[in-house]
Formats: C-alpha cells, sequence, structure tokens
C-alpha cells in the first residue's frame, strides 16, 4: 500500500487486498445480512494490516537509522568546515547547519513520511480491532433474535426430529391396530 493510497482514502475508494480489489466499506463496514461472510473475511482483513503495520514499523526503524547516519556524516562535515574557517565551535552552529542540509531535511522527511504510515496502519488495525467487537455483539443480537423467533438451527433441528418422531409414532400405531384387525 503505497502512501498516496493512505493518504487518499475514502469510503468508496478501491484498495489491493490479498490479490482482490475492494473498497474501504467491504473492509471496515459490517453487512448485517451477511454476518457468516464477516466473520469469514475479517481475520483475513485485519491479518492483512497487521502484516502491512509490521513491514511499516520495520520501514521505520530504517528510515530512522538512516537519518542518524546523515546526522552523524553532517556533525563530521560541518565540524570540520568550521575548523577549516577558524571559527569556534558551538553545538548551536553544527547543529543549525545540520538542519539546513539537504540530506538531512531528506532523511527526515523520509522518517515522518515512515511514522504517518505507521499512524495510519495503526488506526486501521485499532478500527478492525473494534470491528471484531462490534461482530461478536452482532452475533450474539443475531443468536438472541433467532432464539426469540425460534430461528435457531438447533430448534429447528429439534422441531424436525420431533415432527418425525410423532410421524413414526402414528405409522406404528396404525400399524399395530391394522394387525389387531
Amino acid at each position: 500500500m503505497s502512501e498516496k493510497d493512505l493518504l487518499s482514502l475514502n469510503q468508496s475508494e478501491v484498495i489491493e487486498i490479498l490479490g482482490e480489489r475492494i473498497t474501504i466499506q467491504d473492509v471496515f463496514g459490517i453487512n448485517e445480512e451477511d454476518l457468516s461472510g464477516e466473520f469469514q473475511v475479517h481475520p483475513a482483513h485485519h491479518a492483512y494490516f497487521n502484516y502491512q503495520l509490521a513491514l511499516a514499523e520495520r520501514e521505520l526503524a530504517a528510515t530512522e537509522d538512516a537519518k542518524e547516519l546523515v546526522y552523524a556524516e553532517c556533525d563530521e562535515y560541518y565540524r570540520e568546515e568550521l575548523i577549516d574557517e577558524g571559527v569556534k565551535i558551538t553545538e548551536s552552529q553544527v547543529k543549525s547547519r545540520i538542519i539546513r542540509d539537504f540530506s538531512y531535511g531528506k532523511a527526515l522527511k523520509k522518517e515522518r513520511d515512515a511514522q504517518y504510515k505507521v499512524s495510519v496502519l495503526k488506526k486501521f488495525v485499532r478500527s478492525l480491532e473494534q470491528k471484531t467487537s462490534l461482530l461478536i455483539t452482532a452475533g450474539n443480537h443475531a443468536r438472541e433474535e433467532m432464539k426469540m423467533t425460534g430461528m435457531s438451527i438447533r430448534e429447528k433441528e429439534q422441531q424436525d426430529i420431533v415432527s418425525e418422531v410423532k410421524t413414526n409414532l402414528r405409522t406404528l400405531t396404525m400399524k399395530r391396530k391394522q394387525k389387531q384387525d
């Protein structure tokens, strides 16, 4: 997922996840008409964004290391430059030159971009964790509703078994009566 993707996401925007093109609504929304489908795809979405977060955190660590290296190189360069100029070196002079250095600015921007990406992905993962809670609640409500309306699978199975037993009993009773007659 590129930085551009992270910057411009909206509910209807299409992104690619696990080889499929989907919208943000598909990932973070809940289709109450298809809770079973939601339960099936949610773990994959959660795993995908956790994986992307891990990659982004690794990238952030690399950019932090690179920025520190650039800072150290700039520090050494500007200290030598100040010595060559015959100026008494102060930390503020060296730091001032480093902060204005193009290569340090570039490294700092890369680090900030990586921090932003990690921040966005953490929010995505948190949102998916919230969705987990909502799915559990929605599943519980659906189960309770099914119990209240007599539509639970077990209850239906039990009713079918009872009906079958009643039918068999009637059949047996009729066969006995026929044999007695």
